[in-house]
């Protein structure tokens, strides 16, 4: 089926100059976008700089902002949060629940549910990161109608590429591997829409464009290569 979203997670990378650069060098090339959307996910810091940048540029038809992560709090005394209401009006996405969140923060499927209802009752997409040691526990946290507004993104984080080098360094999941768990997301969750994610780069892309279900991929090394992004774009 034809992709829906392409996400650019830039993790903890980038300072200003860098945003500016790679906001120029991707807005100087052409391709063409028809209905595919492009979610570009910068650290917070920069979440203002990538929209007005993105204005500035004039990609707001098909481009817009989004957030690697939500409070799971609506608001208050919670020094260094950032709340889904702060960015109610212009973040259309947000990744939530992500496997380094997980690893380095010790973030329970628990505390991920509760940044989904946050994000939703904002206006926000969630993203929800999952994998095959944690899926069942965390779709349990939701019911029917919850399933209906999220995304699922499928990432094993044995998947997910080192910074090493332009593009970044690792294996994809293996397309089997990733048919396997759509067939499960389509059972447990038929109206749920689902990502990949884990090593998405140029030379792979046609490999998971082609799944049916798909809706598209979040790239995270490669996102940080604007021409390696937009190569992967061009092939979609």
């Amino acid at each position: 089926m034809p992709f829906d979203l392409i996400v650019a997670n830039w993790k903890a990378n980038k300072n200003e100059k860098e945003v500016i650069s790679w906001m120029e060098r991707f807005s100087s090339k052409k391709f063409e976008l028809k209905n595919l959307q492009v979610a570009i996910c910068p650290p917070a810091v920069h979440f203002s700089l990538v929209q007005s940048l993105i204005q500035q540029h004039n990609l707001s038809i098909n481009v817009t902002v989004g957030l690697q992560d939500v409070s799971a709090y609506p608001g208050g005394a919670y020094t260094g949060e950032i709340t889904a209401r702060m960015a109610a009006k212009s973040a259309s996405y947000a990744i939530l629940g992500h496997s380094e969140r997980r690893k380095w923060f010790k973030e329970t499927v628990q505390q991920t549910a509760q940044k989904v209802i946050q994000a939703l009752d904002n206006n926000i997409i969630p993203i929800v990161s999952m994998d095959r040691e944690n899926f069942r526990q965390q779709l349990g946290q939701f019911d029917n109608d919850i399933l209906a507004k999220i995304m699922i993104m499928y990432e094993p984080p044995e998947a997910i590429s080192v910074q090493e080098g332009p593009i970044g360094k690792g294996k994809s999941a293996e397309i089997t591997d990733i048919e396997d768990m759509i067939k499960v997301f389509n059972h447990l969750a038929p109206k749920t829409k689902i990502l990949y994610g884990g090593s998405v780069k140029s030379a792979n892309i046609t490999n998971f464009s082609s799944l049916p279900r798909l809706s598209g991929v979040v790239v995270g090394s490669a996102s940080l290569n604007p021409d390696e992004f937009i190569k992967i774009i061009r092939q979609i």
